[in-house]
């Protein structure tokens, strides 16, 4: 494994080749470092949180197919993050984890994905759509927010609640289908949508 903090601040690493041997990355690993280019063996089955956390330099990276959950803030700050390949098994995208990936256009969600939680995609600025899963059925708090140039985004068919702030500042969100399954909107949720 590669152990928390392990590569903490190492600002003069760019890249690195992870062998198969490694199954494990934990908390922090990477992050503050200028990592351009990672790729990740399909031997690692656990990414911790913070793990690539404002390693602004990182462009694109696939997460290897036997991980299932994206830890909280585990992108959070990687400002020049333009592709993600994201495995066909993952369930779960945690709190912040791609927060503030300025450069993010776009982003294919995996059929098996069921949860999106807080702030996930918050502050990503360029993506432009997005097509949640039918497994999505709460749209979380401020999930996304600041996506300045979302136009469109489809919800899923048993979608039942849309929390607080989940799409404020979208300001280039045009419309959305609201499906029946629907039940609450909470506070902010489109506020500051002005197209």
């Amino acid at each position: 494994s590669i152990e928390e903090y392990t590569f903490y601040k190492c600002t003069n690493l760019t890249n690195i080749s992870i062998p198969n041997s490694v199954t494990h990355i934990g908390m922090c690993a990477f992050q503050f470092t200028n990592l351009s280019n990672i790729t990740l063996p399909n031997s690692v089955k656990i990414i911790n949180d913070y793990a690539f956390c404002y390693c602004s330099s990182l462009t694109s990276i696939t997460i290897p197919e036997k991980i299932t959950r994206l830890e909280a803030s585990l992108f959070d700050g990687c400002h020049d993050l333009t592709q993600v390949i994201l495995p066909n098994r993952l369930t779960t995208i945690c709190m912040q984890a791609f927060k503030d990936c300025r450069s993010l256009q776009a982003i294919t969600l995996p059929s098996d994905l069921t949860t999106i939680e807080m702030m996930a995609f918050q502050g990503c600025s360029s993506l432009q759509s997005m097509d949640l899963p039918n497994g999505i059925t709460i749209i979380e708090t401020e999930a996304f927010k600041g996506c300045h140039s979302l136009t469109n985004i489809t919800l899923s068919p048993r979608t039942t609640e849309i929390r607080s702030g989940a799409f404020q500042y979208c300001h280039s969100l045009a419309e959305i289908t609201l499906p029946d399954s629907l039940s609450i909107i909470g506070d902010y949720a489109f506020a500051e949508c002005k197209s």
